[in-house]
């Protein structure tokens, strides 16, 4: 069962710390394997710290990627995880705001190709940023470069838990 959504907000408290991750429409082509699901790190940390009560994941999208997360979801029974539906933009800043630690997650292979636009959504909020990207990766240049987050190797979830 997907988590209620109204929870997330009638439970917040100071000590508790959301983590978001916002994803687009993917093609289906572009994940074709399971093994290239960069998302399945954070998962794993998810449902190892489900019982932590004050750490909260926040996913917004929709996709290929969504139905995969929404399947994690029920099949771990992750009530620390909430999966929204996409939102306008405009209304993202509310959360963007609300975030302690912002998600951004590349799969193996696109040193040079890609950066994400939401890197530059949590930049302009001021968050922190957690990427799960190969090293020497435009992002990783950044967030190194600038002291904004930390860079994990994708799929390396021991180390993101440790993160």
């Amino acid at each position: 069962m997907i988590p209620d959504i109204h929870k997330l907000y009638t439970d917040l408290d100071n000590n508790t710390r959301l983590f978001l991750d916002i994803f687009d429409t993917i093609p289906a082509d572009k994940l074709q394997q399971k093994s290239e699901q960069t998302n399945w790190s954070i998962m794993d940390c998810a449902e190892k710290l489900k019982n932590h009560e004050e750490i909260r994941f926040i996913f917004i999208g929709r996709g290929v990627k969504r139905n995969w997360v929404e399947s994690q979801i029920e099949k771990n029974d992750l009530t620390n995880v909430f999966l929204l539906n996409p939102l306008p933009r405009e209304k993202r800043i509310d959360f963007l705001n609300a975030c302690d630690v912002g998600f951004v997650s590349l799969v193996r292979k696109m040193y040079g190709v890609a950066m994400p636009s939401r890197t530059y959504n949590f930049l302009a909020a001021g968050k922190p940023i957690l990427a799960l990207t190969e090293n020497k990766s435009e992002v990783d240049r950044i967030i190194t470069e600038e002291n904004v987050g930390w860079t994990i190797p994708p799929q390396d979830s021991q180390m993101l838990l440790k993160t």
